[in-house]
């Protein structure tokens, strides 16, 4: 083979676009023929394959065992499933046709007159702002630790241009 085409053939089986009768090219070129000593590294890589792809494995691969106690496992496992799937849907269907009663206790959140309902809800929402009122009074005190927070930042460029000023 002419060295152009051998190289172009190195290169382009080094970027992995090679076919792998041009590869089986390259490992004849390099095993049979007196390679160019810029070439001759490559020569011991194409060596090096052909002698790893003549090795056969010596070691045995044994099956894994199959037991019969995981087969049994999956069976009980399967039947608990099972069992549990009934039991909730049986506990499922008892808790909603026993459990459902209408009331009209005022005391259970249920009015017949509207404007009673707008009435407590206004209520109710009166409270929730209340407390609400309550919490944000206590973030006054946030505004004063963030002024106090930007005197230390002050502090801290004082210190770092002290230090620099000493060393």
């Amino acid at each position: 083979m002419e060295l152009a085409k051998i190289e172009k053939l190195l290169e382009a089986y080094f970027e992995g676009s090679t076919t792998v009768a041009e590869e089986a090219a390259l490992r004849t070129y390099f095993t049979n023929a007196d390679v160019p000593p810029h070439l001759a590294p490559y020569k011991n890589l194409f060596a090096y394959y052909e002698q790893q792809q003549q090795l056969t494995s010596t070691h045995t691969v044994q099956p894994p065992r199959s037991s019969q106690r995981y087969l049994w496992m999956g069976v009980a496992a399967s039947i608990v499933v099972i069992v549990g799937i009934f039991l909730a849907a049986m506990v499922g269907t008892e808790s909603t046709t026993s459990r459902v009663v209408i009331t009209e206790d005022p005391a259970m959140g249920t009015y017949q007159d509207p404007e009673e309902a707008l009435r407590k809800t206004k209520e109710v929402l009166n409270l929730v702002s209340s407390y609400m009122h309550q919490g944000k009074q206590d973030l006054v005190y946030l505004h004063e630790f963030e002024q106090a927070k930007k005197g230390l930042v002050y502090l801290n460029e004082f210190e770092n241009t002290k230090n620099s000023l000493i060393k």
